[in-house]
């Protein structure tokens, strides 16, 4: 291979890479964004209501927000990668 097309290669995996980043991290913002949702909702009828918040919404919400905690982990860049040029 050329130098030239070892630069385009280079070049067409940074873009994926990012495209890949910029996924996950809608993902992660969508994910993040139900869980509060839900956690209103839950915190609504607790406060309408004054019963105890029903066990199964806690852990959907939990989950929500484990899951978009993640995936926006996963789209922040690596903290030893080289900077770009």
């Amino acid at each position: 291979m050329t130098l030239e097309q070892l630069e385009t290669e280079i070049a067409t995996l940074r873009q994926q890479q990012d495209s890949q980043k910029k996924h996950w991290l809608r993902w992660g913002l969508a994910s993040n964004a139900a869980s509060l949702v839900l956690c209103a909702a839950v915190l609504l009828k607790v406060a309408l209501t004054g019963d105890d918040p029903p066990s199964p919404m806690i852990f959907i919400v939990l989950t929500l927000l484990f899951v978009g905690l993640a995936f926006m982990t996963a789209a922040r860049p690596l903290a030893f990668a080289r900077p770009r040029p």
